[in-house]
């Protein structure tokens, strides 16, 4: 055997390796996707049923009451903040966490 012919077999190793990473990270990629549409249907049903909540008038005077509502109030910004996040295009990763960040830093101001 040549050089060149061993040369060409360890290259057709090397890139059958390649192929079969691309492939499996591409498959991991694409489940992931998934389950993050999955999640944003969700979030997007709980925020809806959540904000029907909200638009009911209180009766109740009370400052539990007003407590409870105000979290609700809290959790269906959450929500929509994590849907944000998560829909957020993926090239410009880098100015959305800079733009959450500060959005952070103006909320503990």
């Amino acid at each position: 055997m040549s050089i060149s012919s061993i040369l060409i077999i360890l290259l057709i190793l090397l890139l059958t390796l390649a192929t079969y990473f691309a492939l499996k990270f591409a498959f991991i990629i694409i489940k992931i996707e998934d389950a993050l549409e999955k999640s944003l249907e969700i979030l997007d049903e709980r925020q809806q049923t959540i904000s029907g909540i909200l638009e009911i008038p209180l009766f109740f005077d009370s400052a539990e009451v007003r407590k409870v509502h105000s979290d609700i109030e809290d959790c269906r910004n959450s929500i929509l903040e994590i849907a944000k996040v998560l829909t957020i295009d993926i090239s410009s990763s880098k100015a959305g966490e800079a733009e959450i960040e500060e959005e952070e830093n103006k909320e503990k101001s």
